[in-house]
């Protein structure tokens, strides 16, 4: 949000110690890496949409996560502002990271004012935005101007915490930021009263709040570096698009009836966007044209995907820049397909590999490298929310889904639980009306479940991760032992540590044994099943490849991996790799040796696996190499 100022000190000044009391009640397993993988940022959800702390999306009604009911004082915090309070987090930095400079270009965060709290920092900690540059003590309260380059630079050896609220803010909150002499917190009843936002993305945006927007674009573009000619050369080239969304509106207002017009006049703006890209250059380094497309379009028309599919039809097509008049939108240029709403999805990226074969870190780098939405995590919500695909409801027999069990309503119903759950990189779903999303996935259990997989999603494209079994097995012990991945609490009968990751076929003739052969189990388990199941599918279909080599050369990967889904790079690869989100300590050229005695009498049952999962990865890169398309 713009502000007069770079910076303003609030009047609210909070108990430092208090603050970081409340921040050490949290265990490292709440924090959560950047949605765009930001090296050394993480982040803890406080606020977030329906409250789920796994989501790091921005539209829908936001509510408390179970992380913050676990804090008193924290609650104690927000209720000071007097605001209704929209996501909110804890973001961490690491010593020597950066939060990278950035404008914050989305339409959410123009619309809303972010409070930060400092809760851990130190004197050498520096927040810049533009020309001015403060350090925010702890227990401060402070906003600044989010339309300005800004940045947060942590030099020292120590982590940085803030509590940083989004809010569109109230008239007690705007009088703060008017200026008020610093006071204490005012006490606060025993239970806070938090008012939480519940509305912010638009179904449809009023042609007002539209014109608004574009007038203060507009009003920016003039002083670019290209001078004013140039806006108002834009500006007629958009003003026709903006008078049919006012048309229409005045027509249908945000019901359904108007939703299929409305989304080809996005198109239309999209389309504008595009072909203005590095054509002009806001004041404060914002190419407009990436503004149309990435702060404006995407709530632009969102309408609900449940009720957009009673439609029955999604209309799509490849616009000309700008339309003369709602006849042409109307006539021959329209182009209507009949397109079941999840079909949408019918090319997901799907990576699979035994657990802990460094599938995350590939993942994280994929969906920061390329144009793809993800559920932002790992997908067990989606896929065992159905009790029939739960191995509670066989026995407990395993992970194992084949193609019979996607018949009947489960697939329809598994896609929409996907298409439901994605978001892009800026946390917002999928365009309606999208003729295609491109989307990534990642979960361990998914090694067993291929066949159910290609069931649903007929044309999806595999990429399958093969680790070194003693770096991987080692690395599934030191999980095991950790306590952070359990999957399987009270699994019946068991009476080893709590079950976690894939639950393998045959797992309670594992009663009884060492860690070490029941993770070696895992990961023999998983990669045999994926090499029978995939050698199965169109060679066209799957991609291979070996972590050792990914983290030596992951340019060269993630470029091939692009090519072989079809799709194209639009961020460079993080250079180097960032620790992954799992990530338990850093890795170390030979960490699996600690494990080396439990793990030796091991070696020779599984070295025929390891010689025949090589042996795929180098097939199956030589049909890629050789010019073999999906």
């Amino acid at each position: 949000m713009r502000l007069p100022k770079a910076f303003v000190r609030l009047p609210w000044q909070f108990d430092a110690a208090r603050l970081a009391a409340a921040c050490a009640e949290f265990s490292e397993a709440d924090w959560r890496a950047h949605p765009q993988n930001h090296a050394g940022n993480t982040a803890l959800s406080l606020v977030a949409v329906h409250g789920n702390p796994q989501d790091d999306g921005v539209a829908g009604p936001m509510t408390a996560t179970p992380l913050l009911e676990r804090s008193p004082y924290l609650q104690e915090v927000l209720a000071s502002f007097d605001t209704p309070v929209g996501r909110t987090r804890l973001m961490r930095l690491a010593p020597g990271a950066d939060a990278t400079p950035h404008v914050d270009i989305h339409y959410y965060w123009q619309q809303r004012m972010r409070i930060h709290v400092p809760v851990l920092t130190t004197p050498d900690v520096r927040f810049e935005c533009g020309d001015a540059q403060v350090h925010m003590a702890p227990g401060e309260s402070w906003v600044f101007d989010t339309w300005r380059l800004h940045n947060v630079l942590n030099p020292t050896d120590k982590e940085r915490i803030h509590l940083v609220v989004d809010t569109v803010g109230s008239a007690s909150l705007w009088d703060a930021v008017a200026g008020q002499a610093p006071r204490n917190a005012p006490p606060q009843s025993a239970t806070p009263m938090l008012r939480f936002e519940r509305t912010n993305i638009p179904i449809v945006m009023s042609p007002w709040e539209l014109d608004a927007l574009w007038a203060d674009w507009l009003a920016d573009a003039c002083g670019s570096p290209q001078g004013p000619e140039s806006a108002l050369a834009i500006n007629e080239l958009l003003q026709p698009t903006l008078r049919d969304w006012r048309a229409l509106w005045a027509e249908h207002g945000d019901q359904p009836s108007g939703w299929n017009d409305f989304l080809q006049l996005r198109d239309r703006i999209s389309a504008l966007g595009h072909s203005l890209k590095g054509k002009l250059t806001l004041p404060n380094g914002v190419d407009l044209g990436r503004l149309l497309q990435v702060g404006l379009v995407p709530v632009l028309c969102q309408p609900p995907e449940a009720e957009l599919t009673k439609l029955k039809t999604v209309t799509h097509s490849t616009p000309s820049v700008v339309p003369t008049s709602m006849s042409r939108l109307r006539g021959s240029e329209r182009i209507q397909h009949t397109v079941s709403d999840t079909d949408r999805l019918r090319r997901p990226v799907i990576i699979v590999g035994a657990p802990r074969s460094g599938s995350t870190l590939l993942f994280e780098t994929l969906a920061h490298c390329l144009p793809v939405h993800t559920v932002q995590g790992e997908s067990h919500q989606q896929i065992e929310r159905f009790q029939e695909l739960r191995p509670q409801s066989r026995n407990h027999a395993s992970n194992r889904l084949v193609h019979e069990d996607a018949q009947g309503a489960i697939a329809d119903a598994l896609r929409r639980a996907f298409l439901d759950s994605l978001r892009d990189r800026a946390g917002l779903p999928p365009p309606a009306g999208q003729h295609e999303v491109r989307w990534l996935e990642k979960t361990p259990k998914n090694a067993l479940r291929v066949p159910f997989l290609d069931a649903v999603f007929p044309e999806a494209c595999f990429v399958y991760l093969l680790r070194e079994p003693r770096a991987n097995i080692g690395s599934l012990m030191d999980a095991w032992q950790s306590g952070r991945f359990v999957t399987y609490p009270g699994l019946p009968g068991w009476s080893g540590p709590a079950w976690s990751f894939l639950l393998i076929e045959g797992w309670r003739q594992l009663i009884g044994s060492p860690l070490a052969h029941i993770a070696a189990a895992q990961w023999s388990q998983a990669n045999s099943t994926l090499l029978e199941d995939l050698a199965a599918l169109p060679a066209s279909r799957v991609y291979a490849l070996e972590y050792e080599s990914f983290v030596q050369d992951p340019q060269k990967h993630v470029a091939a991996i692009a090519r072989f889904a079809g799709l194209d790079c639009d961020q460079p690869v993080p250079s180097p790799l960032p620790l992954a989100r799992h990530t338990l300590t850093p890795p170390i050229t030979g960490k699996w040796r600690r494990h080396a005695d439990a793990l030796e009498d091991l070696w020779p049952a599984l070295m025929p696996l390891e010689a025949r999962a090589r042996q795929f990865v180098h097939d199956c890169q030589a049909l890629h190499l050789a010019g073999f398309k999906p």
